[in-house]
């Protein structure tokens, strides 16, 4: 009975993982989809490394470039 419980409860864990996947994609997507708007989001995206995590991310943190 251990070993079934254990499956069972690996095949959860595997669905969960999976779900949340997709769901962080899902995310990733719409974060990029809305950076596109912001003109500064295509320099920062030019920088090697900045992808758009990091990209939105500093977007969101510093907000008008022009206070620079």
């Amino acid at each position: 009975m251990g070993a079934e419980a254990d499956i069972i409860w690996m095949q959860s864990l595997i669905k969960i993982l999976s779900t949340s996947n997709v769901e962080v994609n899902r995310c990733l997507k719409l974060k990029e989809q809305t950076a596109k708007f912001i003109p500064e989001y295509e320099y920062l995206s030019s920088v090697p490394g900045i992808g758009v995590v990091t990209g939105a991310t500093i977007l969101s943190e510093i907000g008008d470039i022009a206070f620079f």
